[in-house]
Order: structure tokens, then C-alpha cells, then sequence
């Protein structure tokens, strides 16, 4: 439905009945006719291997066979349709995953059972990440591309590390800068800040773990935790977060994410763009299921050989005839055979086969 509602200019998605082929006849049919020309009795190297033959089939068989019905050949037809195909919209459909990590105290977010480098400064944010086919980009709050990594699909427990993003080398410098991450959660932050400094071993580590906590619980609690910890001087990571366990109350995933981006998903998911429809306009779906099953099933399979093209061999003698006369005198239901592709070998071996047999 993305994908549609992408292609919205003369694009018009029907939902068709589960388990009843019959319903979508010229989506499923060319299934069949790629497995039994392309497919059936060729073997492949790799996947390359498959997409060279395949695009050797395409240029060579199928879009230079006449088709049964229109009579024409592929490339004829689509030569008629160009002058009526719309453009493609300008921007592609993106089909990318986008899911949201959290910075840990290294500058690194996992995915995969693998792990990524980001900008130290984005230690203890929860930033979107998207996944493409082989590239795994971070961005920040202002959806900035901020990471660009090559994804990686090996064993897991790998590392990619973005020199760029780590600190500063000069202590100083990276000292100030997460005092003023410390600063914006007030006087409180500051004094448990240059605690850590004084308490703990290795107090700008401590202090990068402890931000990883305010996208855990509320921005409340990890004040009323801090204050607490400055009350009975335990500083630290572990210290802080045997408080909070205690005291606080962890956010759900929804309250992870940013005030603007929680009104975004509340205005798409309490919106109600197609409201109730009554029973009377299903009726019709109804009526049309109903009719099809009330139809003799011979008219029903479009696929079934016709009987006067039918041939079978008596028991004395070899006769070609309507299968309903080859029925009645041997008494023996033959069974029922595909009508060879369009196009493809089985058509050339059927078409020689109509000569007669010499007895």
C-alpha cells in the first residue's frame, strides 16, 4: 500500500480473493510460463549466472514471441504503450529499513549482533538508523546523515569504526564539552558531574555512561536520582542505576522518542482515513464469488485442451477423434495434459507432433 500510495497517478491497487488464482489470472500466468521456459531444465552457477541467462531469455525469446492472445509480439506492443505511459515520480520509493539504536558510552550502536561507531558527541542519544541493501546510515535529531557504514553481513561480533568519530585527543576538550551536556540538566547535573571527577577512577568514562540513562528513564527521575546520589556521595554508573531501578520508572519504547516525532506516529496512528462502509457494498464481491462457483468447472479452467484437438489411440486401432468419442469406446478417462507455453520448445514439438503415425 506504501508502494501505491508512492505511484499515486494512475496507479490503482485490487485486492483479490486469497487462494483463487483465477481472480488474477494475468499476474499468475506469466509465473508459469518463466518457470516452464526459462527455468525448467537449466541448471545455474550463481546468482550473476541466473540474471545473464535471464536477460538473454528476455531479449531472444520471450519478447520476441507472438503472443496467444494479442496476437503481437511483446516489444510491438510496448512500442504501441509508450506514447501513453506515465513518468515515474521523481523521487524512488524508498524501501529501506529504519529503526532506532541507542549510543552506548563507546560512541557505538549495535545492529545485527554488530556494531557501529558514531560521533562521541551523540553518546546517550537514541537515533534513527537507516538499513539499506549494503550501506547502514545514523542521523541525528535534526535527520542529518551524521554515520555511513558499509553493512556488514558476517559473523556477528564485528566491529566499524569511523576514526572520525572519536573524541577529541585533547582531555580538556572533551572534558568541556560533556560539562555542558552535564549543564543542561541543571545545578544538579553540574555538582554530580565534577563528583564523578572526584570519586571515580575514570570519571569521563563514568560520566559518558551515566548519559545513556536519560533515554531510559524520564528526564524527572534521573534528576531526582542524581540528587539523591549527591545526598549519599555514590557516584557512578552502577551507583545511579541501582537508584533509578529503585526510585524510577523505565520509559516505554514510545517515550524514547522525541515530543515531535511521538505527535508525528500519534497523528498517523489515531487517523482515520477510510472510515466504515456499510454490508451493501461488499455485496457485490459477494455476488461475483457466489457466480463463479455456480459455473460448470469445464467453463471455469481456461487451460483445459480443447476436445476436438484431443488425440487417443483405440485398442485395435489408432483413431483421432474428440475425447468424449475416444472416452466412450475404451472407457478410460485420459489424463489431462498443459498446453505447451507460447512461444516456447513444447509449442515446436506439439506442432510436429500433428503429423500422422505411420502403422
Amino acid at each position: 500500500m506504501d508502494w501505491s500510495t508512492h505511484h499515486i497517478d494512475g496507479y490503482k491497487p485490487w485486492a483479490c480473493q486469497v487462494y483463487r488464482p483465477q481472480t488474477k489470472g494475468k499476474v499468475e500466468r506469466p509465473f508459469d510460463y518463466v518457470e516452464k521456459n526459462l527455468l525448467n531444465g537449466r541448471t545455474f552457477r550463481s546468482m550473476e549466472h541466473l540474471n545473464e541467462v535471464a536477460r538473454w531469455w528476455l531479449s531472444e525469446i520471450n519478447d520476441r514471441r507472438v503472443h496467444g492472445t494479442t496476437k503481437k509480439t511483446p516489444l510491438a506492443l510496448h512500442e504501441e504503450e509508450k506514447l501513453h505511459l506515465l513518468a515515474l515520480p521523481t523521487l524512488r520509493f524508498d524501501t529501506a529499513q529504519v529503526v532506532y539504536r541507542l549510543v552506548d558510552a563507546d560512541h557505538m550502536i549495535a545492529y545485527a549482533n554488530n556494531r557501529y561507531s558514531v560521533p562521541w558527541q551523540q553518546i546517550g542519544q537514541m537515533l534513527p538508523i537507516r538499513i539499506t541493501e549494503d550501506e547502514l546510515q545514523v542521523y541525528n535529531r535534526s535527520l542529518n546523515c551524521i554515520a555511513n557504514h558499509v553493512l556488514m553481513r558476517g559473523p556477528s561480533g564485528e566491529k566499524s569504526i569511523d576514526p572520525k568519530h572519536a573524541p577529541p585527543k585533547d582531555a580538556q576538550e572533551q572534558i568541556a564539552m560533556l560539562r555542558a551536556r552535564y549543564a543542561e540538566l541543571g545545578p544538579q547535573g553540574i555538582e554530580y558531574f565534577d563528583g564523578l571527577f572526584k570519586k571515580c577512577r575514570n570519571g569521563k568514562h563514568e560520566a559518558q555512561r551515566v548519559l545513556t540513562l536519560l533515554h531510559a528513564y524520564p528526564l524527572v527521575d534521573v534528576i531526582a536520582a542524581i540528587g539523591r546520589s549527591i545526598q549519599y556521595h555514590a557516584y557512578g554508573f552502577h551507583s545511579l542505576e541501582r537508584i533509578l531501578a529503585h526510585l524510577g520508572t523505565p520509559r516505554n519504547s514510545w517515550e524514547t522518542l522525541t515530543e515531535h516525532e511521538q505527535q508525528i506516529l500519534k497523528q498517523i496512528t489515531e487517523s482515520d482515513p477510510i472510515g466504515p462502509r456499510r454490508s451493501e457494498e461488499y455485496q457485490q464481491l459477494l455476488d461475483e464469488v457466489t457466480a463463479e462457483t455456480d459455473e460448470d468447472p469445464e467453463q471455469t479452467n481456461p487451460e483445459q485442451t480443447n476436445p476436438e484437438q484431443t488425440k487417443c489411440t483405440g485398442s485395435d486401432a489408432e483413431c483421432e477423434t474428440s475425447s468424449e468419442d475416444c472416452d466412450a469406446a475404451t472407457g478410460d478417462e485420459l489424463p489431462r495434459q498443459d498446453p505447451p507455453a507460447p512461444g516456447g520448445p513444447e509449442a515446436e514439438d506439439a506442432e510436429g507432433s500433428d503429423r500422422p503415425d505411420r502403422s
